[in-house]
């Protein structure tokens, strides 16, 4: 992936910190698409809105969230120093999702898979994601293997912090179930 997409990916995570309900999955869902356009642009490829909307549309339910956001208000007020580990984890968790989601997406335009199969390609990559644990934070507790993912030593800070995001949070998994998976998307099954 691009090193310097690895700000973009760090607001991703940082997007959740924003105090308004549906504001801060607005802000994190256009930051994503403006990776993926950066992305695209390098591979000279160029992703109608089509396929950007079926990479980045909100797949959650409107409804769970709200209930979610009210339960755990009087929570957070409660149990504010932990509130502050766990925002802090998801602030980690949320920039290494998106660093991976990139990655994938950039995978996929290398491939030759975008902008045709972004239905298939969000499939996986959500289904994937939803499947290898990416917390940086609980992969070692849960005492998860780490497979190393090369980075080249004259490699900038940007680019080190994006590694360091995808090896602790299970790409060297992650990729190549990720090719796979695409394997089996040419092929048609």
């Amino acid at each position: 992936m691009n090193p310097s997409l690895a700000g973009t990916a760090w607001a991703c995570g940082l997007a959740m910190l924003i105090p308004l309900p549906w504001v801060d999955e607005y802000v994190e869902r256009r930051l994503t698409r403006s990776m993926y356009v950066a992305l695209a642009d390098a591979h000279g490829v160029a992703l109608p809105d089509a396929a950007l909307d079926a990479l980045t549309e909100d797949r959650g339910n409107m409804a769970v969230g709200c209930l979610m956001a009210i339960v755990k208000w009087p929570l957070k007020k409660l149990f504010r120093t932990v509130v502050y580990v766990l925002t802090v984890k998801d602030v980690i968790d949320g920039a290494t999702r998106a660093a991976h989601r990139a990655t994938l997406v950039d995978i996929a335009l290398t491939e030759g898979l975008l902008p045709g199969h972004a239905e298939g390609v969000r499939q996986v990559m959500d289904e994937l994601l939803g499947k290898v644990r990416i917390s940086p934070v609980t992969r070692p507790l849960w005492r998860q293997e780490r497979p190393e993912i090369l980075v080249p030593d004259d490699a900038p800070a940007s680019a080190r912090a994006l590694h360091w995001l995808q090896r602790h949070g299970g790409g060297g998994v992650l990729l190549p179930l990720f090719h796979e998976r695409l394997a089996a998307l040419r092929s048609g099954g």
